[in-house]
């Protein structure tokens, strides 16, 4: 057989490909514990920051930890109902930011079950001023980027 460059290609192809034969035979473990799944990626940093958010949070609402176990679940099960509609690309535009607003409505109604109408109430003024910080980023990028001129 000549070394034609054709030919190592074909051979390198080859190669490649039954090496990872038994990778792509084996069968996926199921994902069981956090240590094995995305949040073992996360820097350290960034969880003890994450972590320091959640006890700073549960601190100013005056949240129990029944509380806290009961918004985690609910906020899992939002997490992945999102997920799944912002990956359905049979709906049009239109239709996804309705779902949004249903799937929002949906749960605010159930964390109005778990908070006490002043915890909501709490919940709902730190979301707004939430989101008119992000409003007001992405604003900020926005018009950073409109006046930077373009690269000739």
């Amino acid at each position: 057989m000549k070394k034609s460059p054709k030919n190592l290609l074909l051979m390198a192809t080859f190669v490649a490909v039954t090496a990872g034969l038994p990778v792509l035979m084996a069968e996926e473990s199921p994902k069981t514990t956090p240590k094995e799944g995305p949040a073992c990626k996360i820097d350290p940093a960034k969880k003890a920051e994450m972590k320091a958010k959640r006890e700073q949070f549960q601190k100013e609402m005056g949240l129990t930890e029944d509380q806290m176990s009961q918004l985690k679940t609910l906020r899992n099960s939002r997490k992945e109902e999102m997920k799944a509609l912002k990956e359905d690309k049979s709906l049009a535009k239109e239709d996804k930011k309705a779902k949004f607003e249903a799937l929002r409505a949906k749960y605010d109604g159930q964390m109005k079950q778990i908070l006490t109408p002043e915890q909501f109430a709490k919940f709902e003024a730190k979301r707004a001023e939430h989101m008119k910080k992000r409003k007001d980023q992405y604003n900020q990028k926005k018009n950073a980027s409109a006046s930077t001129p373009p690269n000739s």
